[in-house]
C-alpha cells in the first residue's frame, strides 16, 4: 500500500504530564475539552466539560484520560464497565476532515518506546507501508519511534504541527 493512501487523523497520547499536555492542546492548538475520565475511590467517573481542576481535586478525582478534539465531533458510548465504544462517522466525515489538512496537520509525532525498530516495523506491517528505520510515514505525517520509553504503550515525546 502506498503511504499516501494512509492518513493519521486520530491518536492517543500517553504522558506523565497530562494536565500540561491538555492545557497546551486547549490553549495553544485550539482543541476543545470533551470530558475527563478517571476514578473517585473505586468508582469510574466522567467529568464533563466545565468541571475545574480545583473541584475535581477536592472530590479526589484521579485522572486517567482527557478527551480532546479539534473539528468535527466524534461519538462515544460510555459503559459503567470501565470502557467506551467509539461509533465511527460515515466516510464523508473522514473525507471532509482530511480535506482540512492544509489548515491544521500533524507533520511529525515522536514517541518513546522500549524497542523502536520493532514497534516501527509492526506499525509498517499492519498498515502495509514502508519502514524507514525507526519511523513510518503515514500520508504527510512521520511517526518516529525513539528509545527510552516504557514497555507496552508508547509515551509522547514530541509533536510538530503544520
Amino acid at each position: 500500500m502506498d503511504n499516501a493512501a494512509v492518513h493519521l487523523f486520530h491518536y492517543h497520547l500517553v504522558t506523565s504530564e497530562l494536565r500540561d499536555v491538555e492545557a497546551r492542546y486547549i490553549g495553544k492548538l485550539g482543541f476543545d475539552l470533551i470530558a475527563r475520565y478517571g476514578r473517585i475511590a473505586d468508582d469510574h467517573v466522567t467529568a464533563e466539560q466545565g468541571a475545574s481542576w480545583e473541584q475535581l481535586d477536592r472530590e479526589g478525582f484521579r485522572l486517567r484520560l482527557s478527551e480532546l478534539q479539534r473539528g468535527a465531533r466524534r461519538t462515544f458510548v460510555s459503559t459503567n464497565a470501565g470502557y467506551r465504544l467509539e461509533v465511527h462517522p460515515p466516510r464523508e466525515w473522514i473525507d471532509e476532515l482530511l480535506e482540512g489538512s492544509d489548515e491544521f496537520r500533524l507533520d511529525e509525532l515522536q514517541v518513546k518506546v522500549d524497542r523502536p525498530e520493532q514497534k516501527a516495523g509492526v506499525l509498517a506491517d499492519i498498515l502495509g507501508v514502508q519502514l524507514l528505520g525507526d519511523s513510518v510515514e503515514l500520508g504527510e505525517t512521520l511517526v518516529r519511534f525513539l528509545p527510552g520509553g516504557p514497555e507496552g504503550r508508547p509515551e509522547l515525546y514530541a509533536e510538530r504541527f503544520a
